[in-house]
C-alpha cells in the first residue's frame, strides 16, 4: 500500500529545478513511475513529494543526429521499439526493447526513468554500453554529459547530483562495418543475465574490433575492456575458446552474487555462454544496429 505523498506538476525544467533544490531528498522525480511506484508499493522507499516532470517540454525528441540517436528521457520504452527510425537504423536498439518487462510497462516507462532508476537487471544499460552511448544530466547550475559508463555507481546509485535530471540518452552508430547482438536470460520480466557484444572482422577474418558487456550479474552492467583488448586480432575459433576459459577473470571483473537467479558459479558460466553465442551471431549476423 502506498504512504500518502504530495504530487507536483512543474510546466517547465526551472520550476522543476526550483522544487527539487528547495524540497532536497524528500522529492523524487517521477515520469513513467514503472520502477518507482512498486519501489514505493512495496515499502522499499518513500517519497514525500514526486515531482511528474511528465508535462515539461524538451524531453520528448527521438531524432538522428550526425549519426546519432538522441532520445529525450520522457520518450517511452514503446516509442523506442515502434520507431521506424529505430528500425531502420538501430534495430538491435529496437529489438531489445520489445523484450523489456511487457506492453504495459513500455507503454508507459520511459527510457530516461530506467537508466535513472539503475535497477540492476535491467535491458537497455547493458545494450547502450557496447554503443558508447552517453547520458546528458541538467540542473539549475547547466549541463553535463556523462559516459554511461561511468554513470551507475551501484544498485539504485548514479552520479547525479541533488536537484540534478537525466535530460537525454545519446547513442552513437556502431563504427563502419560493425555488427552487435544482444542475448537476455531470464525466466521473469526481468533479465537475471544479460550481455551484449559489437564485432567486426578485418579481411583475413580476424576480430578487428569488438565491444562486450555484461550486466545483471554484479552491482552494476559494465564493459569488459580486458576481455575486448585480448580478444583483438584472433580468430573466431579462438576466441570463442578463450571466452570459454576466462572464467577466473570474468569473476574478477563482475564480482557475481549469489541470489535467486542463481549462484556466482552458475553466473560465471552463463556468462561465458552468452558471450560466446553472442559473438557467433555479431559475426554472422547482418544486423549493423
Amino acid at each position: 500500500m502506498l504512504r500518502p505523498f504530495e504530487l507536483v506538476e512543474p510546466t517547465s525544467l526551472s520550476e522543476t529545478f526550483g522544487c527539487l533544490e528547495h524540497h532536497g531528498e524528500e522529492a523524487k522525480v517521477y515520469a513513467g513511475g514503472s520502477e518507482l511506484l512498486v519501489a514505493m508499493r512495496l515499502g522499499l522507499l518513500h517519497s514525500k513529494m514526486l515531482v511528474n516532470i511528465k508535462h515539461v517540454p524538451g524531453m520528448d525528441q527521438l531524432e538522428l543526429e550526425n549519426g546519432s540517436l538522441r532520445v529525450g528521457s520522457l520518450v517511452t520504452h514503446r516509442r523506442v521499439e515502434t520507431s521506424a527510425l529505430v528500425r531502420e537504423r538501430f534495430p538491435l536498439i529496437a529489438r531489445m526493447e520489445s523484450k523489456v518487462a511487457n506492453v504495459r510497462v513500455r507503454n508507459v516507462g520511459t527510457l530516461g526513468g530506467n537508466l535513472a532508476f539503475a535497477e540492476p537487471h535491467s535491458d537497455p544499460a547493458t545494450l547502450f554500453l557496447v554503443y558508447g552511448a552517453e547520458v546528458v544530466l541538467q540542473s539549475s547550475r547547466g549541463q553535463r554529459r556523462i559516459p554511461l559508463s561511468e554513470f551507475f555507481v551501484g544498485p539504485y546509485e548514479t552520479v547525479m547530483e541533488p536537484a540534478e535530471i537525466l535530460v537525454e540518452i545519446r547513442i552513437p552508430s556502431f563504427p563502419q562495418g560493425m555488427k552487435g547482438a544482444y542475448i537476455r536470460w531470464g525466466v521473469l520480466e526481468r533479465p537475471a543475465l544479460n550481455v551484449a557484444v559489437g564485432a567486426r572482422l578485418a579481411e583475413d577474418r580476424l576480430l578487428e574490433a569488438v565491444r562486450v558487456a555484461v550486466g545483471c550479474v554484479g552491482p552494476i552492467p559494465i564493459r569488459l575492456q580486458q576481455l575486448e583488448e585480448s580478444l583483438r586480432g584472433m580468430e573466431l575459433s579462438a576466441a570463442y575458446q578463450h571466452i570459454g576459459s576466462s572464467g577466473t577473470a570474468v569473476r574478477q571483473w563482475l564480482a557475481p552474487v549469489s541470489d535467486i537467479f542463481g549462484s556466482d558459479d552458475y553466473k560465471v558460466y552463463m556468462v561465458k555462454t552468452l558471450l560466446q553465442r553472442a559473438l557467433r551471431q555479431a559475426v554472422e549476423g547482418d544486423d549493423h544496429g
